[in-house]
């Protein structure tokens, strides 16, 4: 492939002079771009054909000499320069100098000077545009890149900060050049606090060392960081050094939610667990103690006399255990995850749940007063309000020193805003917040409290949950006279289709029916036979496999319900269930599922599909009551 030839631009002012040299380059195979008597032409010309070289003499015509033409070729257009002159005292070479010329001729000079200068020029230039070409591209990766670079000459001082830097540590590459690098980078240790020195390592070993620590920025804020620091080595001499350093802030902030999300789910489990494992006796000791309270209920006035204090211990003891099942359906509540497509809350119920389940926080320091207005269903789903307003109450009660409840107040409000979301504020007497304070009071791992007594994560996944739903979450606070929050939740516009059919209405009086009751509890069996056996023929069976073999078999009696316990040893109620939809299918419709929570994921998945009727333990003997006489009532004949 053939190359063109080299274009010269020619500035002298002796027409002679300029034919010859022009004839000289010709004869030498460059191509001559133009001749110019004067700066200005030069410009001109200069501008129009863009040569690769210009020969300069310093004495044209003209307000400009050739040096000053040949500076305002090089800051305007980057154009190499060699200069020609007659005249070399050491203030015009001086002068010349310091505009970087490539070569510099004494007229006059021979064909074979004027060759190996312009040549050399030529090559040097070339050099120069690779190098500026490669500095460029080097500036303009490290300026990209998102990792903070910081570089420092061989005394150690800064001499390039990239933008990831500037943002990292605060200093501006204006201000951070020339200053020492531990200067700019103050790292300390993340355990002791102490102050590192890598670079004083990466000297004496010559190798890179990986940095690890806490970076104190110009504006005295804090960041983890990690990355590496090398030197750079030229033979045995040290250039200078490199630092590359990566923000570690948001992945702790990650991390940190994934292992409080996973501490939950944790909590979650064995909250479920727990509760299915309270259930189960709390059920045949609720309805143990009602039957005997209502069959003592029903003994003669007289005789009822020299029991009253056992009846009325009895109650007691049943309002006890009626406690204890609230408190584990709370708990059950809690542990709860939010279900795909359940995005409708009653806001009044999760006031009134949140309260409740707060209350060992705030009972010790203030009361709560409720003020509960009529508010639209909300366009979240009931879990995740419950988190927001069990968190919200607990700051309130945090913000109030204990001792005092009868002078504290946390009060929960209610209401529809003009946009028609559902409002709740919960509102304090505690000490309130200084401005600074309540800006960064969502930020992530931001607290007031000592070390080790918060996480700084709970409003800011509050804040989290609130953005996820399209719903603000707001703070006002003055010191000394309290704080209120305000959560607004969207409207939810579509009523969520229920998820379990569920009977609550009064049943008329009830035929008689044929029951079978399914449960490994045996107390929980004859708890069940004592609650409807005054009414319907009840058959308790302790096994799923037992009750299923006798249904399948040709002579099996035709049951109206059947009342089946969900988790249970060899054979689970969702099996049952499924091996009944083979044998008996026309039964399948009858099974109502007896729960005392769910903690398996194929078994939540399957409370979730099934249709069937389902009764929680503990449950009230009135409401199981109904529950089957409603059932008995639906088949032909009325049972």
């Amino acid at each position: 492939m053939t190359h063109p030839p080299p274009r010269i631009l020619v500035v002298e002012d002796e027409g002679i002079v300029a034919w010859d040299i022009q004839k000289s380059l010709g004869d030498l195979g460059f191509e001559v771009t133009g001749v110019a008597g004067t700066a200005e032409e030069a410009l001109k010309l200069a501008s129009e054909s863009r040569p690769d070289l210009v020969l300069m003499d310093i004495h044209i015509r003209g307000p400009e000499d050739g040096i000053a033409a040949a500076e305002a070729l090089r800051t305007r257009f980057g154009m190499a320069v060699v200069y020609l002159t007659a005249h070399g005292d050491a203030e015009t070479i001086e002068r010349a100098r310091r505009t970087a010329p490539l070569a510099y001729l004494i007229k006059p000079f021979k064909k074979t000077e004027l060759y190996s200068s312009v040549q050399i020029a030529l090559a040097r230039h070339q050099l120069e545009l690779q190098l500026r070409e490669r500095e460029r591209l080097w500036a303009t990766t490290l300026r990209s890149i998102t990792d903070a670079v910081v570089t420092t000459d061989a005394a150690g001082n800064v001499a390039f900060v990239n933008p990831a830097a500037e943002a990292l540590t605060g200093w501006a590459q204006a201000d951070a050049a020339g200053r020492s690098l531990s200067e700019v980078l103050q790292l300390r240790d993340e355990r002791t606090s102490a102050p590192l020195a890598p670079l004083e390592r990466a000297l004496r070993e010559r190798a890179a060392c990986a940095v690890e620590a806490l970076l104190l920025r110009r504006d005295g804020m804090v960041r983890p960081v990690s990355g590496s620091l090398a030197p750079v080595v030229d033979a045995d001499a040290v250039r200078g050094s490199v630092t590359v350093l990566r923000d570690l802030t948001e992945q702790r902030h990650t991390q940190a939610r994934l292992e409080q999300q996973d501490r939950l789910a944790s909590l979650g489990a064995l909250a479920a667990g727990v509760a299915h494992e309270i259930n189960n006796p709390l059920a045949f000791i609720t309805a143990n103690l009602s039957y005997v309270v209502e069959e003592l209920g029903h003994l003669p006035a007289e005789q009822q006399g020299p029991l009253s204090d056992v009846l009325a211990a009895l109650s007691e003891a049943n309002d006890g255990a009626k406690r204890v099942a609230r408190i584990v359906a709370d708990l059950r509540q809690l542990s709860l995850p939010p279900e795909a497509g359940e995005m409708e809350a009653n806001v009044q119920q999760s006031v009134e749940w949140a309260v409740d389940v707060s209350t060992p926080q705030w009972k010790h320091c203030a009361r709560v007063v409720r003020d509960l207005q009529p508010v639209p269903p909300a366009a979240i789903d009931r879990t995740r309000l419950g988190q927001v307003l069990v968190n919200l109450l607990v700051n309130a009660a945090h913000a109030i020193e204990p001792g005092h409840a009868d002078r504290n107040e946390i009060r929960v409000r209610t209401f529809t805003d003009v946009q028609g979301r559902a409002v709740v504020e919960v509102e304090d007497t505690g000490a309130g917040m200084p401005e600074d304070v309540r800006t960064q009071l969502f930020t992530p791992f931001f607290t007031t409290k000592a070390r080790g007594k918060g996480t700084g994560l709970g409003l800011s996944i509050c804040h989290g949950i609130a953005q996820s739903v399209g719903a603000d979450l707001e703070v006002w606070s003055e010191v000394g006279r309290g704080s209120t929050f305000r959560l607004s939740i969207p409207p939810a516009f579509a009523p969520a289709a229920p998820k379990v059919k569920e009977l609550r209405a009064a049943a008329p009086a009830s035929p008689r029916g044929r029951v079978m009751a399914i449960d490994d509890e045996t107390p929980v069996l004859r708890a069940i036979e004592r609650a409807l056996g005054g009414r319907h023929v009840v058959r308790c069976v302790a096994s799923a496999r037992e009750a299923l073999d006798e249904l399948a078999a040709k002579a099996a009696p035709e049951y109206d319900v059947i009342l089946c316990d969900l988790m249970m040893p060899q054979m689970t109620g969702s099996d049952f269930y499924r091996l009944l939809k083979t044998a008996r299918p026309d039964l399948v419709d009858r099974v109502i599922f007896l729960t005392g929570g769910t903690f398996t994921p194929s078994m939540d998945q399957f409370i979730q599909e099934v249709t069937n009727l389902r009764v929680d333990k503990p449950f009230d003997l009135d409401h199981l009551r109904r529950v089957v006489a409603e059932a008995v009532a639906r088949m032909p004949g009325g049972g």
